[in-house]
């Protein structure tokens, strides 16, 4: 693992979901030791991490998402554009690239930190789930296991996402998550 990376903004424009899911996980960082365990297992607004978590094989969870904040110390950091903390939102990567996708929780700007490849992120993220309902169950090379993070949100008192004005990725209905299709593949071997 590269132990020299650090948060770095990501090379585009702030847009309205970005500002959406920066309140949304602001409350969650707030809300979450108060939630319950199936709200836990609700996902958050993303739509990059590569992995499924748990035996349903969800979308990044709450749950998963509070521990790796506590836990992992690449999973949150210091803006570089405001001071403020970032946190991991996703993670992931190709063969030699990848790393963690996350938010400033007060500019709301978009950041990643470099790790290594999906192999890395793997042997490092695993360990601080293990043992838990939303250990590592899964992952998708080149693609994401997204989510809108809608019912998270309700949950924390806020309104659903923002449309956006490129038009929104195709949705599907898996239980009571809506998913983000964005470059999601299915394991249909099973």
């Amino acid at each position: 693992m590269n132990t020299d990376s650090k948060w770095e903004p990501r090379n585009r424009k702030i847009t309205a979901w970005d500002r959406w899911s920066t309140k949304v996980l602001s409350a969650l960082h707030k809300t979450g030791p108060d939630l319950s365990q199936i709200e836990l297992a609700l996902p958050i607004p993303q739509n990059a991490c590569s992995f499924s978590f748990g035996t349903a094989k969800l979308p990044l969870p709450a749950g998963a998402t509070l521990l790796l904040w506590s836990r992992d110390p690449c999973a949150s950091g210091t803006c570089p554009a405001c001071g403020r903390r970032v946190v991991a939102t996703a993670f992931g990567g190709l063969m030699s690239v990848g790393g963690y996708m996350g938010q400033c929780l007060g500019c709301a700007k978009p950041m990643f930190f470099s790790i290594g490849g999906l192999g890395t992120v793997h042997h490092h993220v695993g360990p601080f789930l293990e043992g838990t309902p939303w250990y590592l169950n899964g992952a998708t090379f080149g693609g994401s296991i997204a989510s809108t993070g809608a019912d998270l949100a309700r949950v924390l008192g806020l309104p659903d996402p923002p449309r956006t004005p490129k038009g929104d990725a195709p949705e599907i209905k898996v239980g009571r998550h809506k998913m983000v299709l964005a470059d999601v593949t299915f394991d249909d071997k099973k």
